[in-house]
């Protein structure tokens, strides 16, 4: 592998200014050609753009085999046990997470696994939209068992997907998800409560409900289909039974709660439906519409009693709830 000090200096470029083409301090460029930190996706791809290379040539490492995507996403190997089979599940991690310790990493391409090499650690894993599960992962997380827990970032939709074909061991559900699907069979632990509130951006003067945004011309943030949040819009009576994206003047559809307020704060959009905890992290006007209710779903006869009974005393303990209070808009 050619090093990025070594394509910076082919190009007789110097640290700084590479730093300031790709629009980050110098220090911070310097811990990236050291490797002492992992950038974020978008700061790959603009170290990568300057040195003219790809992305994988200057972060795809001998001997390790990370498989990073060109684009947005690594593709990371997960062993886990789930119905008494051991299998590797392919799981796509932002690449800034990639120092993370990951318990097998392998290569896939054309959607099959060309190699993996086995650390030895499990996984238990978490699917869903919750960032409450980022807390409980790092809660369950024990170096004695070699097991690692680990939360995916997907809609409800996507969540119990993963559960149903024995990709995750548990998904989180904070609405009544799509009618496509059926919950016989599977158990569910109590989790959290949250505030789901309707924000807006700097500035706004129009409808303050959703019953007055009905109709009109406003940019409305919010998540993507297979999502709780617009499955809630979806049934709200104002709307009347037609999806978000028929009845405002545009529906921006936005990955997570972060990027709806983000977007608000930027003024990309005039109203969002997002977490109370992202609103007031952007200091975002808005008022309560909802308290949603998350519960962790998970099927009995695949799952071991001892994780389920380990999971359920961590999410009731004092601790733990204390910590999860302690987050704006949380019960």
């Amino acid at each position: 592998m050619t090093s990025i000090r070594e394509r910076r200096e082919r190009l007789s470029l110097t640290q700084a200014e590479v730093a300031r083409a790709v629009g980050v301090s110098r220090q911070a460029y310097v811990a990236i050609e050291s490797k002492s930190a992992t950038p974020r996706v978008d700061v790959a791809l603009k170290v990568a753009s300057v040195l003219g290379c790809s992305v994988e040539e200057l972060f795809l490492e001998p001997g390790r085999q990370k498989a990073v995507a060109t684009a947005s996403v690594a593709k990371r190997l997960m062993v886990v046990d789930i119905a008494g089979e051991r299998r590797y599940v392919e799981v796509g991690v932002e690449l800034g997470d990639l120092s993370a310790c990951a318990d097998a990493m392998g290569v896939v391409k054309d959607g099959e696994i060309r190699e993996v090499m086995s650390t030895g650690w499990d996984s238990v894993l978490f699917s869903g939209c919750d960032p409450v599960l980022g807390l409980l992962s790092s809660y369950l997380e024990d170096t004695t068992t070699k097991t690692h827990h680990r939360w995916m970032n997907r809609t409800n939709t996507e969540a119990l997907s993963c559960l149903l074909s024995h990709e995750a061991h548990f998904a989180v559900m904070h609405h009544s998800c799509t009618k496509d699907f059926t919950f016989e069979g599977l158990s569910e632990l109590p989790l959290s409560e949250w505030e789901l509130v309707l924000a807006f951006r700097p500035g706004y003067r129009g409808g303050r409900s959703l019953e007055d945004l009905v109709g009109t011309s406003v940019v409305f943030a919010g998540r993507p289909k297979g999502s709780g949040v617009f499955d809630f819009l979806s049934m709200h009576p104002s709307l009347d039974g037609c999806e978000p994206s028929g009845v405002f003047g545009r529906y921006l559809s936005l990955k997570d709660h972060e990027q709806v307020a983000s977007a608000l704060s930027l003024s990309l959009a005039d109203v969002g439906v997002t977490s109370l905890a992202a609103a007031k992290a952007r200091t975002l006007e808005f008022t309560t519409i909802d308290l949603q209710k998350s519960r962790l779903l998970y099927d009995p006869k695949a799952v071991d009693p001892s994780l389920v009974e380990k999971v359920g005393e961590t999410v009731s303990s004092r601790r733990f709830r204390l910590e999860l209070t302690a987050l704006s808009g949380y019960r």
